[in-house]
């Protein structure tokens, strides 16, 4: 595209939603442009504003349409899911839709923890999140053509489908499906489906991994605390791994004050 306007831009509109590119430059200066849009209900439409500001004219060649396939991600009834898509996307908080957050995660070796941080940006395609937002949501992504990579992030993404296993060293958790408070369990043997990642907790510092781990929300940052927390608290009482207080504990896995108790009949 060769320009000399000042101001306007190329466009596409769907489902009343605009999305747009401004033109920059001028003097026959020749640039390329892309405008990435959601279609969101079948119709498409695409065009150049001419409107604002001085322009006097535009010359167009090789003009291309791409489509890309509609991302959506279904949360669950604890209004959480992981998630990874094939194609790069935009979690920036202007584009997700209202109350939506995308989290990365990241192992603090040091406090035998996992924190969440809550994304504003591009991220490539294949890269493991954690979705917080309306209980049973369906929440559309944005598409866009490459994405920047999310450093110190402990998510994993098994793109076929395969069994992950945790072993004495390393340490995969994957999401317990509606718990609330959220939370993960680590997993053996267990297939981990596609579009859905796991955490990978494992770290030099750990003498041992938990079996459970559970999110507490503390606003911008929710952290991951290892058997701890307001479900597990420290009061001489039983609870199974679930969080769910028991008053005559069998033979089993219990928390008791923080602390794993195992009883034998």
């Amino acid at each position: 595209m060769s320009n000399n306007v000042n101001g306007q831009f190329i466009y596409g509109k769907s489902n009343g939603k605009t999305y747009k590119t401004t033109i920059s430059g001028d003097n026959n200066q020749a640039n390329d442009y892309e405008v990435i849009v959601v279609v969101e209900d079948n119709q498409l439409e695409i065009g150049i504003d001419m409107n604002n500001g001085g322009a006097t004219w535009v010359a167009i060649d090789n003009a291309r349409l791409t489509y890309a396939p509609s991302v959506s991600a279904t949360l669950g009834a604890n209004g959480y899911t992981t998630f990874a898509s094939e194609y790069p996307l935009d979690v920036t908080t202007a584009n997700l839709p209202a109350g939506v957050t995308a989290y990365k995660a990241a192992v603090d070796e040091v406090n035998k923890k996992v924190n969440f941080t809550a994304l504003n940006q591009t991220i490539p395609a294949n890269t493991g999140i954690l979705l917080k937002g309306d209980a049973n949501a369906t929440v559309t992504i944005p598409v866009v053509a490459s994405g920047t990579a999310v450093t110190e992030n402990a998510f994993l993404v098994n793109t076929t489908g395969a069994t992950i296993t945790s072993d004495e060293t390393t340490y995969y958790f994957a999401m317990v499906k509606d718990s609330n408070p959220l939370k993960f369990g680590k997993v053996t043997g267990v297939v981990i489906p596609a579009n859905k990642a796991y955490l990978n907790a494992s770290a030099s510092n750990f003498a041992s991994a938990p079996s459970l781990i559970a999110i507490f929300d503390g606003g911008q940052t929710t952290g991951i605390d290892a058997v701890k927390g307001s479900e597990f608290t420290v009061d001489g009482k039983y609870y199974n791994l679930a969080g769910q207080r028991v008053a005559q504990p069998t033979k089993g896995l219990y928390i008791v004050n923080g602390k794993k108790v195992v009883f034998h009949e």
